[in-house]
């Protein structure tokens, strides 16, 4: 270990018990250990918990292992947000629970900020994923302005045993990502946008713009193998619904720069077309309808703060996540929105959000109630038990009332 930085591991996973010990095993064989690994188990059963307890009483190894198994934490950015209140490291590193780790990932990250002062963050890069020149080419013409992206290129210097380079970059992945714990202290995960695909790169940006883009970077000499588990993992629909829709939330959170409006309707005609190629060649309409109802989900979805998150706290209410600004200590009433996947028409648990609206609205708090599908959406929807052309012609028109109307 390094005698002036010690680096703590912080690795969410949930009901993935074999993907994790592979994991962490190509952790514990590093050249240079962490001074402690974090899991954050979300699993409903202690399967990995008990593989974990065992894969160490075997190595033995001169790490410090943290582990939180808790159900009740929802999402990978919860997750990442409990392990970084845990850990002690002065680094602190994001891996997932699919990858393995090259041998000198670890030492050449410690290695990274040791010798640079000035970096805050860096990413490595994937080095098992391997896409077109056809898939470049697209991805550069429709990334451009605020999405503009370095990581598709980095793969062509890694440099494991090496230097290797550094590239200045506000995108950086998430799950191959390090941090100094400064970073931190002024910027925390944005838990209430519900960022799943995008949660890495809204805060690398975030981050980015309050410490200045220089301090960031692509490092090519830090790299692993991404196996990508299918366990809880999105395919055809509900991926490209969900893809679709946070790009346009990370949109709203940075409509104030420059270009951001072209840039995100100059994405969406790229991803309409992707959506299209890949239906194509998975003979499924999924990914073109996941496009338009991720298009209607991200137009309507509300950003509460549209430039930065730091410092939140979190309040449960009937399993809804609701949040509040800690540096708003006055007495303005506060928004709570229940964030429900459809209308008050659905026949649905979620119903109960609009039985107790009413009920608990005061001076203090004003309850709103924001569906991801409208009533007029189950309505056409459901027509004579079949699939209504209307459907995408309604989310079409929403959009474009969004756009340029709103």
């Amino acid at each position: 270990m390094s005698n002036n930085l010690n680096l703590s591991v912080v690795l969410p996973t949930i009901n993935r018990p074999d993907d994790l010990v592979r994991a962490v095993t190509s952790i514990l064989r590093q050249n240079e250990l962490p001074y402690e690994l974090i899991i954050v188990d979300q699993s409903v059963d202690s399967k990995s918990h008990n593989n974990i307890k065992d894969l160490f009483s075997k190595l033995k190894p001169n790490t410090k292992l943290v582990y939180i198994h808790d159900s009740s934490i929802k999402g990978l950015v919860s997750a990442k947000n409990h392990g970084v209140k845990k850990s002690n490291g002065e680094i602190i590193s994001f891996l997932e629970d699919d990858e393995f780790l090259d041998k000198n990932y670890l030492k050449n990250t410690i290695n990274l900020f040791d010798k640079n002062e000035h970096i805050l963050g860096c990413c490595g890069i994937v080095s098992n994923i391997r896409r077109s020149f056809f898939y470049e080419i697209m991805f550069k013409l429709f990334h451009q302005g605020l999405f503009f992206d370095k990581r598709v290129d980095a793969v062509k210097y890694k440099d494991s045993d090496g230097k290797g380079i550094l590239i200045s970059s506000t995108h950086l992945s998430g799950g191959i990502s390090s941090y100094r714990r400064e970073v931190f202290e002024s910027i925390e995960y944005d838990l209430r946008t519900n960022f799943f695909y995008c949660e890495d790169i809204d805060f690398s940006i975030r981050a980015s713009d309050f410490f200045g883009r220089n301090r960031f970077v692509i490092a090519t000499n830090i790299f692993l193998a991404h196996y990508m588990s299918n366990i809880n993992r999105d395919v055809l629909q509900p991926r490209w619904m969900r893809k679709t829709n946070e790009f346009i939330l990370l949109y709203k959170k940075n409509k104030h720069k420059k270009y951001s409006y072209l840039s995100v309707i100059w994405l969406m005609v790229g991803l309409f077309f992707e959506a299209i190629y890949s239906s194509i060649i998975t003979f499924s309409i999924g990914p073109v309808v996941g496009f338009f109802i991720g298009l209607y989900s991200g137009i309507n979805y509300k950003i509460i703060d549209t430039y930065s998150v730091r410092k939140t706290s979190k309040e449960d209410f009937a399993n809804e996540m609701v949040y509040s600004n800690k540096s708003s200590n006055n007495k303005k009433t506060r928004n709570i929105i229940f964030l429900t996947k459809y209308g008050n028409l659905a026949a649905s648990s979620r119903l109960r959000a609009y039985q107790y609206k009413d009920k608990i609205n005061s001076p203090k708090w004003n309850i709103e109630v924001q569906s991801l599908l409208s009533n007029k959406y189950l309505e056409n929807r459901f027509k004579n038990n079949s699939f209504n052309v209307f459907v995408l012609f309604h989310v079409v028109y929403l959009f474009l009332v969004r756009l340029f109307f709103c």
